[in-house]
């Protein structure tokens, strides 16, 4: 039979037993929560009543599924809800606080933005007189790593960089191109 089957040698239960409990464990936690009875969370292998029951003492091992392990390691830190912060839609919360973000991110980008325009794009600074002839010096692939503001300020300021890109090439100028590549990225 298949219980026999499910036993190995030693009397220890294989995965298909496991899997069997895991799926009675999913159908009656759903059952539950259809009747409001409970609202369980999913913690990757098993169910409580929140995400910080989850690992049970057994850190970051235990916390999965709904959950997320927030810490510095497997055993210092907390289990809790996952935010899904990439992936709107998923729940209400999830949307509510990826729309929170996006429009946090653009008020400050669009802060940035303004002082950008007025210092760089309207008065551009100087640049240095360059001889007709003149030799420059061969940079290295890691180069721009002695620069941390430059690589900062190209990594989180994305659209405002490309914006100038836009404005200096007269693809289009600064304000929509900044706008455009805000909302598309």
């Amino acid at each position: 039979s298949l219980q026999e089957s499910s036993k190995s040698a030693d009397g220890s239960h294989t995965p298909v037993r496991a899997m069997t409990a895991r799926l009675a464990t999913i159908a009656a936690a759903m059952s539950l929560a259809q009747r409001g009875v409970a609202t369980m969370v999913d913690c990757g292998g098993h169910f409580e009543q929140s995400c910080s029951a989850c690992p049970r003492g057994n850190g970051q091992l235990w916390c999965n599924g709904q959950c997320a392990w927030f810490g510095f390691s497997r055993h210092f830190g907390q289990c809790i809800p996952s935010m899904n912060v990439g992936l709107p839609g998923e729940t209400p919360e999830s949307t509510d606080s990826y729309l929170i973000w996006f429009v946090l991110s653009g008020i400050i980008m669009l802060v940035y933005a303004a002082f950008y325009n007025q210092w760089v794009i309207k008065a551009p600074p100087g640049f240095p007189k360059v001889g007709r002839i003149s030799v420059v010096e061969r940079k290295g692939l890691f180069e721009c790593f002695k620069y941390p503001d430059t690589c900062l300020y190209v990594t989180f300021c994305m659209p405002i960089v490309a914006a100038k890109n836009y404005y200096a090439t007269d693809v289009c100028p600064f304000w929509p191109g900044c706008i455009f590549t805000f909302l598309c990225s």
